[in-house]
């Protein structure tokens, strides 16, 4: 099966500590940004010691990865594939975002 491009369909938001991986949690951008500060693209270093429904604990300096796709990106490639007539290929929707920069060109 030919793949011309990966979206995610949804956020996901990965908790590393200690500079490790430590967890998915779910939180979108917007909730991060309530208590975390915006480091670099997509990167966030959580500020003050934050607890989520007593579940998960985030300490101060702990960073999160936030990925997710707006409806305008979704919009733009459907676009983008429809103005390249590209004949016999799939929009897929796929979890990791690097695959449309990728394709892009642009990392």
């Amino acid at each position: 099966m030919h793949l011309d491009i990966a979206l995610p369909t949804f956020y996901w938001t990965q908790l590393y500590q200690n500079n490790r991986f430590a967890q998915l949690v779910n939180l979108s951008t917007n909730e991060v940004k309530s208590f975390a500060k915006n480091t670099k693209p997509l990167w966030y270093q959580v500020e003050k010691d934050t607890s989520i429904n007593y579940e998960t604990y985030l300490k101060m300096g702990d960073q999160l990865k936030c990925e997710d796709v707006s409806t305008n990106t979704i919009n733009t490639i459907a676009i983008v594939k429809k103005m390249s007539n590209l004949i016999n290929t799939s929009l897929w929707f796929y979890s990791f975002l690097r695959v449309l920069f990728l394709w892009l060109g642009k990392m």
